[in-house]
């Protein structure tokens, strides 16, 4: 479960260890990767189920899926397992089971986190400050946030669909 960089690291950390090779380089090529499946689910796009044979992170994930709809709330989450054994959590798209990820995102099932991750850098066209590489399993999640819009139209020179900032009244 680790990445080829971190690979590299934990090879040439256990060379420089033992005093086999005082400045030790190293190289991993990954010749195949495992299939595996992840899940992306709420405000996005296409939301569904991705089955991936590279290391994925989440903004490619997001990317493939579409991207993030207006009405995505600034933060999403990331369900996730921590124990080796633990079960793998796989959402069925029915309505009801959308309704209660989205009444508790961050509830962490048995066996299992939930990382939050800030979308407001990706919402402003940057990139994620936390961007994990995907692993088999994982859900993400964009619940859906308040959205106010007024509609301009008529002999304006400015018309189209305009979002209300929350907090503020028209």
């Amino acid at each position: 479960n680790l990445t080829a960089e971190e690979a590299e690291g934990a090879i040439a950390t256990a060379l420089k260890e033992k005093n086999l090779i005082a400045e030790p380089e190293v190289l991993v090529f990954i010749s195949s990767y495992q299939s595996k499946t992840v899940y992306a689910l709420g405000e996005l796009d296409r939301q569904g189920e991705y089955a991936v044979s590279f290391d994925m992170t989440l903004m490619d994930l997001i990317f493939i899926s579409g991207g993030l709809d207006i009405g995505a709330a600034r933060y999403g989450y990331l369900h996730r397992r921590t124990a080796a054994g633990a079960h793998v959590w796989r959402p069925s798209f029915q309505k009801t089971d959308l309704a209660a990820l989205a009444n508790r995102p961050n509830l962490a099932r048995p066996g299992n986190e939930v990382i939050e991750i800030d979308l407001e850098p990706m919402k402003q066209g940057g990139v994620l400050a936390h961007n994990p590489i995907l692993r088999d399993g994982d859900v993400f999640f964009v619940p859906t946030r308040p959205l106010q819009i007024v509609y301009v139209i008529g002999d304006v020179v400015g018309a189209g669909a305009f979002e209300i900032p929350q907090g503020r009244r028209m």
